[in-house]
């Protein structure tokens, strides 16, 4: 599993899973890969209340799954890495294809 940039251990892979094994999150996820949204954006879509997205985001922003960038007293977050959208992509076929199987 290792990169030529960079190495995903076991212990970062768990997190980064732990943090998306909420179907809000998944939710998120699935918004900012069609680009940067802001708080508010994120809301509408998901018709979420603020304090739910919000903590949300915090969790991701732990797990360094999104990034930040504040533009006067909006807050507007996308996801981190083209490193994490694929390596999401490809967990997320792995378990359907197990929950598939069974």
């Amino acid at each position: 599993m290792a990169s030529s940039t960079r190495s995903i251990t076991s212990n970062h892979l768990c997190g980064l899973m732990q943090a998306l094994s909420h179907k809000h999150r998944l939710a998120i996820v699935d918004c900012l890969q069609k680009g940067e949204m802001d708080v508010q954006s994120i809301q509408e879509a998901l018709t979420l209340g603020q304090s739910t997205v919000s903590q949300h985001l915090a969790v991701m922003r732990t797990q360094k799954i999104v990034k930040e960038r504040r533009a006067g007293r909006r807050v507007f977050y996308r996801l981190r890495s083209e490193e994490h959208t694929s390596e999401l992509q490809s967990r997320q076929y792995l378990v359907c294809r197990l929950l598939l199987e069974k």
